[in-house]
C-alpha cells in the first residue's frame, strides 16, 4: 500500500468517525444505547462501499474500519467510550464487507448494495452480542430491539451503499482515482 492509499483509507476513517459522531447525538438526545445505528447504517455503509470501491483491495474496508474503531475508542460510538471490543465489532463488518465484495467484484451495482449492507448487519449483530458478553452499560434496555436493529439497518445500508455507488460515479474518473486504481 503507497502512501496515497493510506491517506484515501485514513481519511475515509476519519469522515466515518465524523458520521459516528454525529450519530451519537441520536443516541445521547434519545437515551438509547445503539440509537446511532440508524445514522450510521446509512453513512457507515456508504464509507465502507467507497473504501472498496476505490482502492479494488481485499481488505481496504477491514483497514478503514480497523483506523476508524481506533479512533472511535475514547468517543461514545459502537458502544461507550473505551469499550475495547469496539475494534472487534468494526473490524468484524468490515471484513464481512470486504468478502461480499469481494464475491460480488464482477457486480459492481450489486457489490456497492450489499458490501456496506452486510458489513454494518455484521456491525449490528457483533454491537449486540458483545455488549452482551462485556457488559457494556445500557445493552440490556435495547435487546428487544435486536431483530428489528437487524432488518432496519440492513435496509437503510442498502440505501447508503446506492450512495456509496453515486459518489464513486462522481468521482471515479477522476486523476486521483485513476492513480489509486493503476
Amino acid at each position: 500500500m503507497n502512501f496515497t492509499k493510506l491517506i484515501v483509507l485514513v481519511s475515509l476513517s476519519v469522515i466515518y468517525l465524523i458520521f459516528g459522531l454525529l450519530g451519537s447525538g441520536v443516541q445521547i438526545l434519545t437515551g438509547i444505547t445503539g440509537g446511532a445505528a440508524l445514522l450510521m447504517g446509512i453513512l457507515g455503509a456508504m464509507c465502507m462501499t467507497l473504501s472498496n470501491l476505490i482502492m479494488r483491495k481485499f481488505g481496504a474496508a477491514t483497514f478503514m474500519v480497523l483506523i476508524y474503531s481506533i479512533m472511535a475508542l475514547p468517543f461514545p460510538v459502537i458502544g461507550t467510550p473505551g469499550f475495547l471490543p469496539k475494534i472487534i465489532i468494526a473490524t468484524g463488518g468490515g471484513f464481512i464487507a470486504d468478502i461480499v465484495f469481494w464475491i460480488l467484484r464482477k457486480k459492481i451495482t450489486l457489490a456497492a448494495l450489499f458490501t456496506g449492507a452486510f458489513g454494518q448487519l455484521t456491525i449490528t449483530i457483533l454491537f449486540f452480542s458483545l455488549g452482551v458478553l462485556f457488559k457494556m452499560p445500557g445493552i440490556n434496555a435495547v435487546l428487544r430491539l435486536v431483530i428489528l436493529s437487524c432488518v432496519v439497518v440492513f435496509i437503510l445500508a442498502i440505501f447508503g451503499g446506492w450512495l456509496g455507488l453515486y459518489v464513486y460515479k462522481k468521482i471515479e474518473n477522476t486523476a486521483l482515482i485513476k492513480r489509486i486504481q493503476h
